[in-house]
């Protein structure tokens, strides 16, 4: 299993504005959104995006909005989190991993 780059949130850096799509299957979705979830209980989100990790500390209220549709015999749910950025800390500063 290979490693990736790691970032993590912090004041210093440049804002993060990344899109993730892709087929998967119905085990594998859930997988993920699990995962999602499993990072906010610990308090801190990693999202592996294009080669890259990013972990983000969550804090402990975040905006949650979802949305239910269903258009031409599609099921849409759109879930969007979100919440203010954690005061930075040293530990916050980029880390990389070498790719492996």
């Amino acid at each position: 299993m290979g490693r990736s780059k790691e970032e993590r949130g912090s004041a210093v850096s440049d804002p993060i504005n990344l899109n993730y799509a892709q087929k998967l299957r119905r085990d594998g979705a859930g997988f993920y959104l699990s995962e999602l979830a499993r990072g906010f209980l610990k308090g801190e989100v990693s999202l592996q995006i294009g080669g890259k990790r990013f972990v983000i500390p969550a804090s402990e209220f975040v905006d949650v909005e979802i949305d239910l549709q269903e258009r031409g015999g599609r099921y849409n749910v759109d879930v969007r989190v979100s919440w203010l950025r954690m005061p930075v800390t040293k530990s916050d500063q980029h880390r990389e991993q070498k790719a492996g």
